[in-house]
C-alpha cells in the first residue's frame, strides 16, 4: 500500500515536518474546495437577483426555471430581459399613458421651440415692450433689424 509507511521510514505525526505539511495540504484543500463551494453559490445568487431584477422569477415558472437552466448571456437584468423577450418568455415593456402623453408634450416643445432651448417668454416679452416705447425704434427700418436680431420676423402685409 502506498499510503503506509515504509518500514524504515517513521510514520508521519503532526510534529514531523512530513505530518505538518500533510496536515496543512489536507487544510488547503479543504479551504480551496469551500471557495470553490461559495464562489460558486454567490454566481447562482447573482444569476438569480438578475433574472428577478429584470422581472422575471424562476421559482414562480417552471418556463422561466428552464430558460434561467440555459441562458447563456451576461448576468445583467438589461440584458437578460432582451434575452427572455426574444425567446418570447415576456413581452416588451409597453409605455403608460402618462409616459406617451409626456413624450409627446416634448416632441411638441422640440417643434415649438426650433427643437432648441427655449428662452424665458417673461423675459424676452419684457424686453420686446420696453423696445417698442424706446424713441430710437420709432424708424420702422431700426425697429425690424431689433426685431431679427431677437428672432422675430415680420408678417408681411
Amino acid at each position: 500500500m502506498a499510503d503506509e509507511p515504509a518500514a524504515n521510514e517513521q510514520p508521519a505525526t503532526d510534529d514531523t515536518p512530513a505530518g505538518m505539511r500533510a496536515h496543512f495540504k489536507d487544510k488547503l484543500g479543504e479551504k480551496e474546495a469551500q471557495i470553490a463551494d461559495l464562489t460558486a453559490k454567490f454566481a447562482k445568487l447573482e444569476r438569480t437577483q438578475a433574472f428577478k431584477d429584470a422581472g422575471l422569477d424562476p421559482s414562480k415558472d417552471a418556463r422561466l426555471a428552464y430558460f434561467m437552466e440555459h441562458y447563456t448571456g451576461e448576468s445583467d437584468p438589461a440584458k437578460v430581459q432582451e434575452a427572455a423577450i426574444a425567446a418570447g418568455f415576456m413581452q416588451a415593456p409597453q409605455a403608460t399613458p402618462d409616459q406617451e402623453r409626456s413624450d409627446l408634450a416634448s416632441i411638441f416643445d422640440d417643434a415649438g421651440s426650433g427643437g432648441g432651448t427655449r428662452p424665458d417668454p417673461t423675459t424676452e416679452t419684457k424686453e420686446l415692450i420696453k423696445a417698442l416705447d424706446d424713441p430710437k425704434f420709432d424708424d420702422s427700418d431700426e425697429l425690424e433689424k431689433f426685431l431679427r436680431a431677437k428672432g422675430v420676423q415680420p408678417v408681411a402685409d
